[in-house]
């Protein structure tokens, strides 16, 4: 027998419960979506300033810490081969 992790039973729908519960939810994806946005352009920008040899070294210590080189792509806004090489070492 499992028990519900809620406390509160859920709301009926169309209550204003939740109809807020909805616009809240709403707003909170919104402000992720819009933070996640400026961290990515702050990422590349980052990248973008970094020497080769410095980049090498941020993609590896990426990847050290378990992020997928498909990951390291999206954050640094660089093709496969080009993360590739920077995996590698072979721009230092």
């Amino acid at each position: 027998m499992t028990e519900s992790t809620s406390s509160a039973p859920p709301a009926p729908a169309g209550s204003l419960f939740s109809e807020f519960r909805i616009e809240v939810t709403k707003l909170l994806d919104t402000g992720i979506s819009l933070l996640e946005t400026e961290q990515s352009k702050i990422n590349a920008a980052i990248f973008e300033a970094l020497s080769m040899e410095q980049r090498d070294t941020f993609c590896r210590s990426l990847s050290g810490q378990g992020v997928k080189p498909q990951r390291i792509e999206k954050i640094t806004k660089k093709s496969q081969p080009t993360v590739n090489r920077h995996l590698n070492g072979k721009n230092s």
